[in-house]
C-alpha cells in the first residue's frame, strides 16, 4: 500500500511517521519505541498514547512500525538517525565530542556511518604515528563504509518530495557522508603520497650508500638498476596523490557548506562552523605540502643535475657565518643519485685568481685581496652564500646552484653516533674528543707538507663510510636538524624554491629583516689574528635598555671577552697527541692552535640609525659607526686584542632612532641574534623603566619582574632571543 504520513501542524513540526499503512491499535500498548533527536533529548524512551498526545514543542518523535518485526524500526527513522551519526564526521576534524549519547546503533546506516568514523580515527592516529600504509588501509575502510552509507539512504533523496517535504535533513546528512567520504578517500591518497616523502633520508642514504663510501652511485648519469624508478620519479608520484588528496579535501569543504545547521542540535551548531574552518585550514596545508616537493625535487637533481659547494668552516677561527673556509667540497646530485663527490683546499682554488679584488676593512687586516677563504664577510648566509659562489666560478671552478657551510665544531655531534674512527696512518683512532685537536695539528704541523689537509680528506672519506649506514640513520637525522637550529650548518640556493624552503625551516641563517619599532642585536666577531685562539674565548653579552617618560628608548651593551688558553690547555694538547705519537709541538704550533693573541674585529649590529653617545673600556674615537646596506643595520665596530688569561670588557652606549608611543602603552620588542659556531657565554637582558612607567605584560616568562617594575632576563646565547614588553604609564 501507498506510504501514509501523519503530520501535527499545531505541535511546531512534531511528527508521526509510517511508511506502513498498519493499524496502530493492534500494536501492544506499551511497545511503542520512540526517538527523541531535540537538544534536549538524551535517551530513547518508551511513550504511550496519551504520551503521544502530550508532547512537547520543538520535539521531534518518529514512530517505526514493522508488520514483519514488531519492535524493528523502519528506513525513515534509520535515515534520521544517519543525521545524528552525520555529527560523528565532525570527529575527523579533531574538534568535537560526538554529540550521541542515547543513540542506539542499530540499523546498516548506522553501523556504517560508526565504523566508518572508527577507521578515520585510526587512520589519523597512524598517519601521525608515520605508519602511512597502515593509515592507507584503514582510510580505505572509512571510505568504503560512508559509500555504504551513501548508497542506504540515496532512496530517501529520490523520493524526497513524498517523504519529506520541505525537510534539510536528507541533503545534510548526504553532505556529511560525502564530506567524510571526501575526507577518507584524501587521507587515503595522502597516506600513499607521502610515504617517499617522509622516507627520504632513508631513501637517499640507500640510493647512494655507494657514493658515500667514495665511489660514484649506482644511479649516477641518470641511470637506475633495472626495474627500479629514480628518487625522483618515485617524489614526483607522490605528487600526484598529494594534488588528488587536495582536490578531494576541496570536495569535501565544498559539501560542509551544504549541511544545514538547523538539523543539528543547538550545541553542535558552533562547532559546524569550526569544522568548515578546520577543513579550510587542512587545504592550506596540503597546499603548502606541494609548493615544497619541487624544491626538494630541484635539490635532487630532477630537470637539471644540482652542483653543491659545501664550505668546511673551522669554527675555532671566527667568521661572521662560523669559521674560516680552509677547505671546500663538491657535490653533484642527478635524480636523486650523487655522481661526483670531490674535497680541494681552499688555497688551490685562491691560488687560481690573480686579479686584485679589494677586501672589506676587516680581511683587509689579514689579505690585500678578496677570495673565497674570506668570503663569508657578512653574517647573512644568503650574502655570503652567493659570495662564495661568485668568488669559485671566478677562480676557474664551477657555477653551483646551492651551497651549504658546516662548521667543525659540528662534527663532535656526528662522532657521537659513529663512534671513533680509524684513518690510516694514524696510529690511534679520532673521536668527538680530540678530532679537533689532533687534525689541526697535523695540517698546521705540515707533517704531510706536500699535502698539508690530505689527513682531512682521508679523515672525511673514513667518517662518511661510518655515517651513512642504516642503524645511524634516525640519530643521524636528528643531529642534523639540532645542526641548523644551533647554526652548524647554513643553506644557501641560488634557485629561488629551494631557498624559500630554507628560510621556512629556519636553515637559510638569514639575518632577520628590520622591523619597525623593533630594538636589536648581534655581535658578530672575526678573528684578524690567523690562529685558532677563538676556541678558548668566552663571551658574554649584557643589553640594558632605559625606557624614560617620554618613551626615549636609550641601550648599553656591554662585551665581555675572556681568553681561556693556560699551561692546562698545553698539558691537555700533550695528552690528546701522546696516543698518536706526537710529542714535538714548536711554540709556532702552539701559537696557531690557540696560544697567540686573540685578534679579533668586533661588530654590534644595532637598528639602522642608531647614534653613538658614549662609551667605556674604549676610546670613543676607536669605535667607528657603519651602516650594512645588506642586511639594513647599523653597526658599531672596534679592534680587540685578549691575550691568554686576560678578559676584555667594553660597553657602548647608544640612542635609538624610534620612541615608545606612551599613550597610553605601547609593546617594546627586542630580538637578539647569536653568531654561528661562536663559543657563546650567557645574554643579560635588562629593561629600565623610569619613574612613572610600568610593564603590564611580559614575555616570555623567563623574562623576571622585579619590585621596583625593571624587568630581567638571562640565558644561554646558544639561539636566537625574541623579548617583549607592554610599557606604559
Amino acid at each position: 500500500m501507498a506510504p501514509k504520513i501523519v503530520r501535527d501542524i499545531g505541535k511546531k513540526g512534531s511528527f508521526v511517521i509510517s511508511i506502513k499503512d498498519e493499524d496502530l491499535s493492534s500494536r501492544p500498548k506499551k511497545a511503542k519505541f520512540m526517538l527523541d533527536i531535540s537538544e534536549a533529548g538524551k535517551q530513547q524512551f518508551v511513550i504511550t498514547k496519551k504520551e503521544k498526545a502530550e508532547k512537547k514543542p520543538e520535539q521531534v518523535f518518529f514512530l517505526h512500525i514493522d508488520a514483519e518485526k514488531r519492535f524493528k524500526f523502519d528506513r525513515i527513522n534509520e535515515t534520521i538517525r544517519v543525521a545524528a551519526a552525520g555529527t560523528l564526521i565532525l570527529f575527523v576534524l579533531n574538534i568535537i565530542n560526538v554529540y550521541q549519547r542515547g543513540i542506539v546503533i542499530k540499523n546498516s546506516v548506522i553501523a556504517s556511518a560508526f565504523s566508518g568514523y572508527e577507521d578515520l580515527l585510526a587512520g589519523g592516529e597512524k598517519a601521525k604515528s608515520s605508519d602511512f600504509e597502515a593509515a592507507a588501509g584503514s582510510f580505505n575502510e572509512a571510505n568504503k563504509k560512508f559509500s555504504d552509507a551513501i548508497n542506504d539512504i540515496s532512496f530517501l533523496q529520490t523520493n524526497r518530495d513524498t517523504f519529506f517535504a520541505r525537510e534539510k535533513t536528507v541533503d545534510s546528512v548526504q553532505s556529511l557522508l560525502k564530506a567524510a567520504q571526501s575526507i577518507s578517500s584524501a587521507g587515503q591518497d595522502f597516506a600513499r603520497g607521502i610515504q617517499n616523502l617522509s622516507q627520504l633520508p632513508a631513501l637517499f642514504i640507500q640510493s647512494n650508500a655507494q657514493a658515500a663510501s667514495g665511489g660514484a652511485a649506482s644511479g649516477a648519469a641518470g641511470t637506475t638498476a633495472a626495474g627500479q624508478k629514480s628518487l625522483t620519479d618515485k617524489l614526483k608520484e607522490d605528487l600526484i596523490y598529494i594534488q588528488k588528496a587536495t582536490d578531494e579535501i576541496k570536495f569535501a569543504a565544498n559539501e560542509l557548506q551544504f549541511v544545514s545547521a538547523d538539523v543539528l542540535p543547538e550545541p553542535m551548531k558552533g562547532k559546524l562552523a569550526a569544522a568548515r574552518e578546520n577543513v579550510s585550514r587542512l587545504i592550506t596545508l596540503l597546499d603548502d605540502t606541494q609548493s615544497k616537493i619541487p624544491a626538494v625535487l630541484a635539490l635532487l637533481g630532477d630537470r637539471y643535475p644540482h652542483t653543491y659547494l659545501v664550505l668546511l668552516q673551522n669554527d675555532t677561527e671566527a667568521r661572521p657565518t662560523g669559521g674560516f673556509i680552509g677547505s671546500y667540497m663538491l657535490v653533484d646530485m642527478n635524480d636523486g643519485y650523487i655522481t661526483k663527490m670531490e674535497f680541494h683546499d681552499v688555497y688551490d682554488a685562491d691560488g687560481q685568481l690573480k686579479e686584485e679584488i679589494p677586501a672589506p676593512e676587516e680581511i683587509a687586516k689579514i689579505s690585500k685581496n678578496w677570495r673565497l677563504r674570506d668570503s663569508n664577510y657578512s653574517p647573512d648566509f644568503a650574502i655570503s652564500g652567493e659570495k662564495a659562489a661568485w668568488f669559485l666560478q671566478k677562480e676557474k671552478g664551477p657555477s653551483v646552484d646551492t651551497v651549504i657551510a658546516v662548521n667543525q665544531s659540528f662534527l663532535a655531534d656526528l662522532l657521537a653516533i659513529t663512534g671513533p674512527i680509524a684513518v690510516e696512518g694514524l696510529n690511534s683512532k679520532l673521536d668527538k674528543d680530540n678530532y679537533q685537536t689532533v687534525l689541526s695539528y697535523i695540517i698546521e704541523s705540515k707533517i704531510n707538507p706536500e699535502e698539508p689537509k690530505k689527513i682531512l680528506a682521508e679523515f672525511i672519506s673514513s667518517f662518511q663510510k661510518k655515517l651513512f649506514i642504516s642503524e645511524n640513520l634516525q640519530k643521524t637525522l636528528k643531529a642534523f636538524i639540532a645542526g641548523y637550529k644551533k647554526k652548524s650548518l647554513l643553506f644557501y640556493s641560488r634557485n629561488d624554491d629551494a631557498q624559500a624552503l630554507f628560510e621556512q625551516l629556519g636553515m637559510s641563517g638569514k639575518v632577520i629583516s628590520p622591523q619597525a619599532g623593533t630594538d636589536y642585536l648581534s655581535v658578530i666577531t672575526t678573528s684578524i689574528g690567523g690562529n685558532k685562539s677563538d676556541l678558548f674565548i668566552n663571551q658574554t653579552v649584557q643589553h640594558n635598555t632605559v625606557v624614560n617618560s617620554t618613551g626615549l628608548l636609550t641601550n648599553e651593551v656591554t662585551i665581555t671577552r675572556k681568553n681561556e688558553w693556560s699551561q692546562q690547555s698545553v698539558e691537555y694538547l700533550k695528552a690528546v697527541l701522546k696516543p698518536f705519537g706526537y710529542s714535538d709541538i714548536s711554540d709556532t704550533v702552539k701559537s696557531i692552535m690557540g696560544g697567540g693573541v686573540n685578534k679579533s674585529y668586533v661588530k654590534i649590529y644595532v637598528p639602522k640609525g642608531s647614534k653613538l653617545m658614549d662609551t667605556d673600556g674604549i676610546d670613543a674615537a676607536q669605535v667607528q659607526t657603519k651602516a650594512d646596506e645588506e642586511t639594513g643595520r647599523t653597526y658599531f665596530m672596534f679592534e680587540q686584542d685578549v691575550t691568554p688569561g686576560d678578559e676584555k670588557k667594553v660597553t657602548v652606549i647608544y640612542q635609538l632612532p624610534e620612541n615608545l608611543t606612551l599613550t597610553p602603552v605601547d609593546t617594546y620588542r627586542f630580538q637578539a641574534q647569536m653568531q654561528p659556531g661562536a663559543r657563546q657565554g650567557s645574554l643579560v637582558k635588562q629593561i629600565f623603566l623610569k619613574p612613572g612607567l610600568q610593564s603590564y605584560k611580559q614575555y616570555p616568562e623567563g623574562l623576571k619582574k622585579y619590585e621596583s617594575g625593571n624587568l630581567y632576563y638571562e640565558s644561554k646565547f646558544d639561539k636566537d632571543i625574541y623579548l617583549s614588553a607592554v610599557v606604559g604609564n
